[in-house]
């Protein structure tokens, strides 16, 4: 195979540096959140997931947060007796 025919898949643009506050974006609201806040390529999301910590990662910390956000709406938070 050509070399010159090789180096053209390679992507030309540089992925940005992780913004501050992707982490807690990602967490707080998901995929979705992340792509409606910075409104960038999906590859770029996934590079800034492997830089924030992996998607396994970053996945167990949303269901915490999310965990935490139930037992809020429920009233299930300790030291919060029940009416």
């Amino acid at each position: 195979m050509n070399l010159a025919c090789r180096t053209r898949y390679i992507p030309t643009r540089a992925i940005p540096s992780l913004p501050p506050g992707f982490a807690r974006h990602f967490i707080e609201g998901g995929w979705r959140q992340v792509e409606r806040i910075y409104g960038c390529r999906d590859d770029v999301v996934l590079k800034w997931i492997d830089m924030a910590g992996g998607l396994a990662d970053l996945q167990e910390r949303r269901r915490e947060w999310l965990r935490g956000q139930t037992q809020v709406a429920q009233g299930k938070v300790a030291g919060q007796r029940g009416a």
